[in-house]
């Protein structure tokens, strides 16, 4: 079996299928590990500009947590301008010290 990922330029073989689903099971890891992160930090409302998928959405929602994707780039501002608080422009959740109390 070989998997080729058409959005780079490297590939991974594999010869086993548990190889695959260790594949699988690091991926899963990745994504839960960014989710605890955006939770650790303290948001309580998470917004993007790009898509939040469903995973993401009901996670946030069984912490109690607002998230909103596609969200307009005026309207990013204008809720940056109203709370002080800077655009973070990283795929990962910020510290605390990012956040208004």
């Amino acid at each position: 079996m070989s998997y080729v990922n058409v959005l780079s330029p490297h590939q991974v073989r594999i010869t086993d299928p548990d190889q695959y689903q260790s594949i699988v099971d690091a991926e899963w890891q990745i994504i839960y590990e960014k989710l605890d992160k955006c939770v650790e930090s303290g948001a309580k409302v998470i917004l993007s500009r790009l898509p939040i998928g469903d995973l993401a959405t009901q996670y946030f929602a069984d912490r109690e947590i607002f998230c909103a994707g596609r969200v307009a780039t005026d309207d990013l501002d204008r809720v940056a301008k109203a709370t002080g608080r800077p655009l973070i422009h990283y795929p990962h959740c910020p510290t605390p010290s990012h956040h208004r109390y």
